[in-house]
């Protein structure tokens, strides 16, 4: 499984939905009603945190876990963490097969020359000061998930192919893709090879 960047805003608002956590009941209920006013407190959100204290998360673009402190994000990270335990434990003991977590950079979190003309600049803040949140909360959960958690900053930081990214897009194009799937072949033999968990299966 690879966690993306945005991953901590969906996973909230549809885990949300499915167990009607709070405001959330009413989404299912009144789907329109309910979308017309996340709406409007997205337009009201540089005055108001409304937004924030109804549906959880700030309105500011996918990317708002970094532009805070890890530690005003933990609810929507220990919220993602939760999810990946259930995975595992569906993966192991229905699918009898092992789970493994990557955890991919987005470019602006370790350089500033990738997707220069990207639709979304502006809402992410180019090698900031929370950049990197998300990695340093997976360090934090390796040695004790029962789980493989890899995170490929290091990996992204160090390679020299370039560009990675579409001009005037935030995602990968052919050649970034490309190094992402050499990347999962190579943990994932990695991990064959030192836990015998992943051999037998």
């Amino acid at each position: 499984m690879s966690v993306d960047m945005t991953d901590y805003r969906d996973e909230w608002f549809y885990k949300s939905i499915l167990q009607e956590r709070g405001y959330y009941k009413y989404v299912k209920q009144y789907p329109r009603i309910a979308c017309y006013l996340k709406r409007f407190m997205e337009l009201l959100e540089p005055v108001s945190d409304m937004h924030t204290r109804l549906w959880g998360y700030p309105s500011n673009g996918g990317y708002f876990v970094a532009l805070q402190p890890l530690e005003t994000s933990l609810n929507l990270f220990d919220d993602i963490y939760a999810t990946l335990l259930e995975m595992n434990d569906y993966s192991d003991k229905k699918l009898n097969a092992p789970f493994m977590v990557l955890v991919p950079p987005r470019h602006w979190q370790y350089t500033d020359k990738e997707a220069p003309d990207s639709w979304e600049n502006g809402t992410f803040d180019v090698m900031g000061p929370y950049a990197l949140e998300n990695f340093r909360y997976f360090d934090s959960k390796k040695s004790s998930a029962p789980f493989p958690i890899i995170t490929m900053l290091e990996d992204f930081q160090k390679t020299d192919r370039f560009p990675l990214n579409f001009q005037v897009d935030s995602h990968w194009n052919k050649n970034g893709a490309n190094f992402f799937a050499g990347k999962v072949a190579e943990k994932i033999a990695g991990q064959i090879e030192k836990n015998s968990s992943f051999e037998k299966n």
